[in-house]
């Protein structure tokens, strides 16, 4: 598939490359150890000449333009061999790319271009007014209401390409157009939509990685065992302190721009990581607990 690369990938990856590429016996070394068994023909298409700068850009270059092998993306094979080098306040940024790269190399089903529609095709956003028992399985998406705009046409965009989905308590929230929730309708909206989730999608902001609340809703997702995919909307997030517990997760950057076409360019990498929607139940599988038991479970979990 083709891959929409961050506006920034370049200039962030050449600077955790470049200490190691100061001499070409250096850059020879590093680039046999990370291709030589695995990628042989990706080897032999890089120029080892050049200033330290030069090489790493021309470098970064020819790799991303090379197809992946066996699941893994050429720079990311070369990221992780530098990785092993690099010091702990690092990790995290290598994680970020090496993910980033490597997700390109799976399957995507085609995606076209969504033209503008008011009535998203396939099952609405279901919420605590649709009754239990006639409640799809769903994906849950996890942001600040800071994003309800950009939460809005992945929802819609999700639902044309056949998932259901449950918006979080808090990116409801201070919405004009959504009843004000008490608490306990807060609880509800949480402990439901996780419960009969089959999947999680985090819009990672800045306003969501300083939500002490949002970060107890993907935490309590791991520790049910949810699958968890990021959507992060600033790749610098990825040195937030609050992105620490997602970083191990599938992640898809927007980059620093958007574009004329919003975020469709990345909706067919994002369809990829996220789990399939299940076939439709006559009722939902997730429904063995009654409705007070999935309250009283997250209130639990909160109070550890």
């Amino acid at each position: 598939m083709t891959a929409h690369w961050p506006d920034d990938l370049i200039d962030r990856v050449k600077e955790l490359l470049i200490n190691l590429m100061s001499r070409v016996e250096d850059r020879q070394a590093v680039l046999n150890d990370a291709l030589f068994i695995q990628d042989r023909r990706s080897l032999r298409k890089i120029a080892l000449e050049g200033t330290p700068e030069s090489f790493c850009i021309n470098c970064i270059c020819t790799l991303l333009d090379v197809p992946c092998v066996k699941n893994k993306q050429p720079l990311s094979r070369v990221l992780g061999r530098v990785r092993r080098d690099a010091g702990e306040e690092l990790q995290a940024e290598f994680d970020y790319w090496v993910n980033l790269l490597d997700n390109t190399c799976r399957e995507a089903p085609s995606t076209p271009e969504l033209a503008p529609s008011p009535q998203p095709i396939g099952q609405p956003p279901q919420s605590l007014n649709i009754p239990i028992s006639a409640r799809a399985d769903t994906l849950y998406i996890c942001g600040a209401s800071q994003d309800y705009a950009l939460a809005q046409q992945v929802s819609n965009a999700l639902r044309a390409a056949g998932h259901t989905v449950w918006l979080s308590a808090e990116l409801l929230a201070d919405q004009t157009e959504v009843p004000v929730m008490n608490d306990e309708e807060s609880v509800r909206t949480i402990s439901e939509g996780m419960n009969n989730s089959y999947g999680v999608l985090v819009l990672c902001s800045v306003a969501a990685m300083n939500n002490h609340r949002l970060r107890s809703e993907w935490e309590w997702a791991a520790q049910k065992g949810k699958p968890i995919v990021s959507l992060l909307l600033d790749p610098d997030l990825v040195r937030h302190s609050g992105f620490k517990e997602l970083r191990t997760y599938p992640t898809i950057s927007l980059g620093q721009t958007r574009g004329p076409k919003g975020i469709t360019p990345f909706l067919a990498s994002l369809i990829a990581l996220l789990p399939p929607p299940p076939q439709p139940q006559p009722t939902s599988s997730n429904q063995s607990l009654p409705r007070s038991a999935f309250e009283l479970e997250y209130l639990d979990w909160l109070r550890l």
